[in-house]
C-alpha cells in the first residue's frame, strides 16, 4: 500500500462516528455498570438468609423498602431483611444476591411487609457487579476498530462524547463513454443505462468511504483531463471506468499523457477485467477500472476496496482468502490468464463450499446478485466438482444448519 496513504486523524461526535475507524485506543472513563445493581425484579437480601430455603420450608424475610430503578437505597439491609428492587436498581448495602418475585411468596400480591423466600439463593445471583461489565480504566474501542452499532452503545453507556477516527475518505467516480445515459433515462439507439456509476457509489461506500460523482463530456480528451484536474483538489483517490483498452475510442491513455501521470499499472494478467490501470497524479492514485460492469466489479473488489480500506485506517485491509469445495456439477478449464469466477460461497458442515453460476461472461451481470465471492482459477488449470480452490470472500457466508 505504499502508493496510497491513511487519512487523516480527526476528533468526531459520537453520533457521527458509526462506520469509521478508530485512530487512537479509547479507555474506559469510568466502570460499567457504575453500582452493583439488579438483573431481575425480585427482592435485594442476603445469600445466607435464604440458606435451606424451600417451598415446604419457606424463610420469612422483612420487606424495609422498595428501590426503583434509578433510585438510591436509603437504608442499609441487616441480617432477616429485604428490599423489594426492580431491573436495573441500585443494590442496598449489605445484599448479595437477588431473589426473583416467583420464588417467594406474596411477592405479587402488593407491598407486602413480610416475604417468604422459597428457595436458596448463590452468593451474588441476579447482581451485576460495579464494573464486571467494563472496569475503569479498560481499552474499550481499540485501534483499528469498526465503529458501529455496539460501540456507539458502548460509549454512550460511558459517556464518551467524541471519539479519534481517521476521516473517511473521498473517493471521487467518472463514467466514461459517449454511449452512456443516466440509469433513469430511458435509452434511445445504441444508448446504454449508466449502471457503473451507481454500483461503485455503493462499493465506495461498502469499504468505508465517501463516493463523490463528477461527469464529463463524454470522449472528451480536454474536458475529462480537467475534470480528474479538479477532482484530484477534492478526493483522495479517483476511480474511472471505461476507455482503458486500446480501442479506436478508449481516451484515458491519452489522458493519462496530458495529465503527466506516473502510470504504473497498464494491465493485469486476469479476466475479466484485464485492461485495468494504476496511475498517481500530483499524488492522487488514479484507479482506471474497465468500462464493462462485470469486469470493473472484480477489478474493484481486488485492487481498489483493499486500497479504500487502508485509506479509511483498517488494520487488516486485505481481502479475505480463503479456500472452499466446489459444488456439483461443475467442470471448467481456463485461459492462459487467470480467471475470476463470481459465485457464492456458503458454510455447510464445517466447511466452505462454493457454487458456481453457469453465467460467468464479463457481459452478464445478473449471476452477481446473490454472490459473494470470486473464485480464482488459476491460469492453465482445470477445476472439478469436489475440488478446493482459493476464493476472495466480499460479502456475508450463510451457515447452514448441521
Amino acid at each position: 500500500m505504499q502508493a496510497v496513504s491513511r487519512a487523516e486523524v480527526q476528533l468526531v461526535k459520537r453520533e457521527m462516528a458509526r462506520g469509521s475507524i478508530v485512530a487512537k485506543t479509547e479507555y474506559a472513563p469510568s466502570a460499567l455498570p457504575r453500582f452493583d445493581r439488579s438483573m431481575m425484579d425480585g427482592f435485594a437480601i442476603r445469600y445466607e438468609d435464604a440458606a435451606g430455603a424451600s417451598a415446604h420450608s419457606p424463610i420469612a424475610l422483612q420487606v424495609i423498602e422498595h428501590i426503583p430503578a434509578g433510585h438510591d437505597p436509603r437504608k442499609v439491609l441487616a441480617a432477616g431483611e429485604a428490599a423489594r428492587i426492580m431491573t436495573g436498581g441500585k443494590l442496598p448495602e449489605g445484599a448479595d444476591a437477588v431473589c426473583r418475585f416467583e420464588h417467594t411468596v406474596e411477592a405479587l400480591t402488593g407491598v407486602a411487609t413480610t416475604i417468604h423466600v422459597t428457595r436458596p439463593v448463590t452468593f451474588g445471583e441476579n447482581i451485576s457487579w460495579e464494573g464486571e461489565d467494563v472496569s475503569l480504566g479498560a481499552p474499550i474501542l481499540c485501534k483499528g476498530k469498526r465503529i458501529g452499532a455496539a460501540e456507539i452503545a458502548v460509549l454512550s453507556a460511558l459517556g464518551v462524547a467524541a471519539v479519534s477516527v481517521y476521516r473517511k475518505p473521498v473517493i471521487g467516480i467518472l463514467a466514461t463513454g459517449s454511449e452512456l445515459v443516466h440509469a433513469d433515462t430511458l435509452p434511445e439507439g445504441a444508448q446504454i443505462r449508466d449502471s457503473n456509476t451507481p454500483m461503485l457509489v455503493s462499493l465506495v461506500e461498502e469499504a468505508g468511504a465517501v463516493p463523490r460523482v463528477y461527469s464529463a463530456e463524454q470522449d472528451d480528451l480536454a474536458a475529462i483531463a480537467n475534470v480528474i484536474r479538479q477532482a484530484s483538489m477534492e478526493t483522495d483517490a479517483i476511480i474511472t471506468t471505461g476507455g482503458v483498452s486500446v480501442g479506436d475510442f478508449d481516451l484515458m491513455p491519452a489522458v493519462y499523457e496530458v495529465l503527466q501521470a506516473e502510470q504504473r499499472i497498464t494491465k493485469v494478467r486476469m479476466r475479466p477485467g484485464a485492461p485495468f490501470r494504476f496511475s498517481i497524479y500530483e499524488e492522487t492514485p488514479l484507479f482506471g477500472l474497465s468500462g464493462n460492469v462485470a469486469a470493473g466489479f472484480v477489478n474493484f473488489q481486488l485492487f481498489v476496496a483493499p486500497a479504500i480500506r487502508y485509506m479509511a485506517g483498517h488494520e487488516r485491509y486485505a481481502n479475505q482468502v480463503t479456500v472452499a469445495t466446489v459444488s456439483e456439477g461443475f467442470v471448467r478449464r481456463t485461459a492462459p490468464a487467470d480467471r475470476y469466477l463470481r459465485g457464492t460461497v456458503i458454510m455447510k458442515d464445517g466447511r466452505l463450499h462454493i457454487h458456481i453460476p453457469a453465467a460467468q461472461s464479463s457481459g452478464m451481470i445478473g449471476s452477481f446478485i446473490g454472490a459473494n465471492a470470486l473464485l480464482r482459477l488459476p491460469a492453465h488449470s482445470c477445476l472439478e466438482t469436489g475440488d478446493t480452490a482459493e476464493v476472495v470472500i466480499y460479502g456475508p457466508v450463510e451457515y447452514l444448519p448441521l
